[in-house]
């Protein structure tokens, strides 16, 4: 996860992103299960998501095209990534051959961390005001802060009230700590305003999901979603796949899931929830939308569980009862 300093920098800690070069796409683990599933009621045709990061690819099989990438960084590279992080994120969110749940997602590219995976919270700030100007639904943020900056909380306020529907940001990788709140920010922002903070989960399948041991902790985590050895794209590489691990790949795999409950929302005519607790409120109605993992309702490790996207898809479509992943 990127992780902005308080002089308005970001970096991306070595050590919270473990990276392992692979060539083949057997070991996509959180998508497995859910996908054939997933797939019958959405692909995220018609919704745009912006990537908020170290670039994106336009040359790896497993991505399509950005409809619209920009550049704040003055890299040599343009909008493309070097780094690695912006593509394996890119991947998760609206990759091909199962590395997503919505492969047809409209993907956006704000690069506002440079190439060694730092930069500016000013870069930050426009990028996410640069997406709700360009019609973005979601904005997916993989990077965090151990203070706040009152321009990015201010974008995203304007992102909200432009526009966009979602504002998912990565919790951070502090662990836990007892007595401390180590959630980052703006994760932790609070208000109707404020975004999804995303822990990270571990597993080898939705049935057998537990908290990663880095994943921050506080009262403002929201939600979770898988977080650790999440196989996606490899930057700078035509065919082949890596694997990373922390709460920045968690909230695109979390932003995937909402790009498919979204075109359905839209498609069927629902009314979109305005806040996160409004967002959490529907959930909680949905019968089975949450793998609770914790003590029942929101906690500080999980917040409310895991989206189910199967069953919330189901829901949203025909009404029909959940038949199970």
């Amino acid at each position: 996860m990127a992780k902005m300093k308080s002089v308005g920098q970001c970096s991306l800690p070595p050590d919270l992103v473990c990276k392992n070069n692979a060539t083949t796409n057997t070991k996509i683990w959180h998508t497995r299960e859910l996908l054939g599933k997933v797939s019958q009621h959405a692909t995220g045709k018609g919704i745009r998501v912006c990537i908020g990061d170290t670039g994106g690819t336009n040359t790896s099989i497993y991505a399509n095209e950005p409809v619209l990438a920009k550049d704040w960084t003055r890299s040599r590279y343009g909008w493309r990534d070097v780094h690695g992080h912006g593509s394996h994120v890119q991947g998760s969110v609206a990759g091909l051959s199962g590395l997503s749940f919505a492969p047809d997602a409209e993907i956006v590219i704000a690069k506002t961390l440079d190439d060694s995976g730092s930069g500016a919270s000013s870069w930050l700030a426009d990028g996410i005001v640069w997406a709700a100007d360009n019609g973005c639904h979601i904005y997916n943020g993989s990077w965090g802060s151990s203070q706040p900056s009152r321009d990015i909380q201010d974008a995203i306020r304007y992102f909200y009230k432009n526009g966009g529907l979602i504002c998912n940001i990565a919790a951070g990788n502090s662990g836990h700590s007892p007595g401390r709140n180590t959630v980052g920010w703006p994760a932790r922002m609070t208000g109707d305003q404020q975004p999804f903070a995303i822990a990270a989960l571990k597993g080898s399948s939705w049935s057998a999901l537990a908290r990663a041991s880095f994943s921050s902790v506080g009262p403002e985590v929201d939600a979770a979603a898988p977080g650790q050895n999440i196989r996606s794209i490899r930057a700078g590489s035509r065919d082949e796949l890596t694997d990373m691990s922390g709460t920045s790949t968690a909230a695109p795999v979390m932003s995937s899931v909402d790009v498919c409950v979204l075109q359905v929302m839209l498609r069927e005519g629902w009314a979109i929830p305005w806040t996160v607790d409004d967002w959490l409120a529907f959930y909680a109605k949905i019968p089975n939308a949450i793998i609770d993992l914790g003590t029942t309702g929101r906690e500080e490790f999980h917040g409310i569980g895991a989206v189910n996207a199967v069953a919330v898809l189901e829901w949203l479509a025909n009404g029909s009862e959940y038949e199970g992943i």
